[in-house]
């Protein structure tokens, strides 16, 4: 689930919207891979792990090795 351009549109952020889709999901009864989308920007890793398998902790990054925002960028800003 992406929360890309949502600044402002819900009044508790993605720690409000992210656990009513988790228990929407749930309520299926079917086994779905939930993984939420905010760049890291509020901490889901200190909650996400309640609604989601997974989550984005950075923002986006280019399909190239060695510039700005590439993938090495993004590697090394998550040691």
């Amino acid at each position: 689930m992406d929360w890309c351009n949502t600044d402002g549109m819900v009044p508790n952020g993605p720690a409000g919207v992210y656990p009513a889709m988790s228990k929407a999901l749930n309520d299926t009864g079917r086994p779905i891979h939930f993984n939420m989308c905010e760049w890291g920007l509020d901490n889901p890793w200190e909650w996400g792990g309640q609604y989601a398998q997974s989550w984005r902790v950075f923002g986006d990054h280019h399909g190239v090795w060695n510039v700005p925002g590439g993938t090495r960028d993004i590697i090394n800003q998550s040691m």
